[in-house]
């Protein structure tokens, strides 16, 4: 880091510690005076944290030469986080970047490389992986992105030309969601692992719904008839002061097959072993339907167990567990 630009930062911290904010007017050594510069606590790019507890880095805001304000992020221990250029004083990408704008990893490495011209994203943007490999190439353009070029963290081409395979990373690098780019597009059925598991669909880059939903041979009457036979009757304990949703997941393959079925929100050790075995032996359902084919598909179920017994709800979705109950 440039040694004014330390000084100045570490000025900007001594300035929080006392008052209490992070907005100051700020002079370096030599009386050499700097125009007035505001910082801002971080959590992301395009939102301003509470304080300094919950902050991911400092944003430093001074007037520049062009008549463009200098955006500089640093981390919580003062390394160089991003740097670009700002139309406005408000600490907020969207609102006023233009121009470069160069992010860079805790490590020194570089991030990524994108444009902006007055908040909005414009042009090519490079991303790359913490050990600097190029990571992806997207060109946005009337408030579109075109998905072009991935690669793994090794270097090996997945996606050229906007047709391949793709992942998408958290800013952890745990895998969001993945699956197939046609001219530049999201399409067909995407893998989501983020929070809960499922599948997305997209129809050129918009996300879609698939034809048919994965459903239980019969409808869902013979899937309370079957989760009344598997369980009701195998379980010993007692209801009695006993509340709360037992949360499950299972994936339905292509073919119909149960697979993958595990808890998510367990209820009591006999009960829930009991439940989990029973989905483990389900018979095949009827698989989800996309474009006319059968994918595999992630379905939720939920059953809640009260003092009179206990009732499921089950109905595929794609990311979250279904509100509609089904007694029993």
């Amino acid at each position: 880091m440039h040694r004014a630009t330390k000084f100045l930062f570490k000025q900007l911290l001594f300035l929080t510690l006392l008052t209490g904010t992070v907005k100051a007017q700020i002079t370096l050594q030599k009386n050499a005076l700097v125009p007035d510069s505001i910082a801002f606590y971080m959590l992301n790019d395009f939102a301003i944290a509470e304080n300094a507890n919950v902050a991911k880095f400092v944003r430093l805001i001074t007037k520049g030469d062009s008549g463009l304000y200098n955006i500089q992020d640093y981390y919580m221990d003062s390394q160089p986080r991003l740097i670009t250029k700002s139309l406005n004083t408000d600490g907020l990408l969207q609102t006023g970047a233009t121009g470069p704008c160069m992010e860079y990893y805790h490590n020194g490495k570089r991030k990524s490389i994108r444009n902006y011209n007055r908040g909005i994203q414009i042009e090519d943007e490079l991303t790359y992986y913490p050990n600097g490999k190029l990571y992806t190439i997207k060109t946005y353009l009337n408030n579109a992105v075109s998905l072009n070029t991935c690669y793994d963290s090794l270097g090996v081409l997945m996606a050229e030309n906007g047709n391949g395979n793709w992942v998408d990373f958290d800013d952890e690098f745990l895998v969001k969601e993945e699956g197939i780019v046609i001219n530049g597009k999201k399409d067909g059925v995407w893998r989501h692992t983020h929070n809960v598991s499922g599948n997305i669909y997209y129809d050129n880059g918009v996300e879609s719904h698939p034809d048919i939903e994965a459903n239980f041979v019969g409808g869902h009457n013979k899937l309370d008839a079957y989760l009344n036979r598997a369980i009701k009757f195998r379980y010993q304990g007692s209801y009695n002061n006993k509340h709360g949703r037992l949360m499950m997941t299972f994936r339905v393959e292509k073919d119909g097959a149960i697979t993958n079925a595990k808890i998510i929100r367990n209820v009591d050790l006999e009960f829930d072993k009991i439940a989990l075995e029973s989905l483990q032996r389900m018979p095949k359902w009827s698989p989800t339907k996309f474009r006319g084919q059968p994918v595999s598909s992630i379905v939720p179920l939920t059953i809640m167990v009260s003092n009179t017994g206990y009732s499921s709800d089950s109905i595929p979705t794609q990311n979250t567990f279904p509100a509609r109950k089904v007694s029993f």
